[in-house]
């Protein structure tokens, strides 16, 4: 083994050090983002059933109406905000695949597949981004509404 296939098979070893722990750090981003996402929905459309619940009594919803709005846009923001999270799931898990390609790639020898694909993903991942920065400002601005 020459000096060059010694540096490449450890710059290989690296890489898929560095390339399983993305994809360890993508994993468990999309396992928190999704119980935020699940927990967070359920919480959310109990709250709009019993806003709505409330507001059909016929003498009780009118008086409530100031409240119940303002809790309606409490809700308003929380879809949003959940929103922001689905995005970064979506992401997260795009990124992952993309990795995973790239890996497989890599394995193979296909180096053209692997820049190709490391491309793409990049892509698809700063757009993700640019989507979830855009909602989460939206949805900062819907809470700081007066």
């Amino acid at each position: 083994m020459g000096f060059f296939d010694d540096m490449r098979h450890r710059a290989e070893k690296i890489g898929n050090k560095v390339a399983d722990t993305a994809i360890h750090g993508l994993t468990l981003g999309q396992k928190v983002t999704g119980t935020v996402s699940k927990i967070g929905h359920k919480y959310v459309d109990k709250a709009s059933s019993a806003i709505n619940t409330v507001s059909k009594i016929p003498f009780i919803g009118g008086v409530a109406e100031p409240v119940l709005g303002i809790a309606r846009e409490g809700v308003d923001v929380g879809r949003a905000a959940l929103g922001v999270v689905d995005t970064a799931n979506a992401g997260m898990s795009t990124a992952e695949k993309g990795i995973r390609g790239v890996k497989t790639a890599l394995s193979a020898g296909d180096l053209h597949q692997a820049a190709k694909t490391l491309r793409d993903t990049t892509k698809d991942a700063f757009a993700s981004a640019g989507s979830v920065r855009s909602q989460a400002k939206s949805t900062l601005q819907k809470a700081r509404k007066p």
